[in-house]
């Protein structure tokens, strides 16, 4: 879990772990812009892996992080009036690239799957 993340709570796509010893090896994108960029889709889904494994485990680790990248992605969300996500949060030109409307509903589906765990006015920036 902690290598997934950034300490801003932004996510690596891919972390490539030595199988031998568990140690990283790399952290890149596969489908991001660059390796030191977060890829939207990514973002989501690490919002969506950690609810999850707090909604099996009740492990308070699983929901810090589910919140830290929820409040991520909402942070870079480029203003009030767009709220729609790009498909990376770093790339240059960002209000030329593509947007990502099934990573926004999501993420907004996942925001109330949150709601039934975590006070929400605390929870968002």
């Amino acid at each position: 879990m902690y290598e997934h993340f950034r300490a801003d709570n932004s996510t690596y796509h891919v972390v490539l772990y030595n199988e031998t010893d568990g140690s990283v090896i790399r952290k890149y994108t596969a489908q991001g812009y660059a390796d030191w960029s977060t890829w939207s889709s990514g973002q989501a889904w690490a919002v969506h892996g950690f609810t999850i494994a707090y909604r099996y485990t009740k492990y308070q680790p699983f929901l810090d992080k589910a919140i830290g990248a929820a409040n991520y992605f909402l942070s870079r969300l480029t203003s009030a009036t767009d709220l729609v996500p790009y498909w990376d949060f770093d790339a240059p030109g960002i209000r030329l690239s593509p947007i990502n409307l099934e990573i926004h509903q999501l993420l907004l589906f996942l925001l109330v799957v949150l709601l039934n765990y975590h006070n929400m006015s605390v929870m968002l920036l």
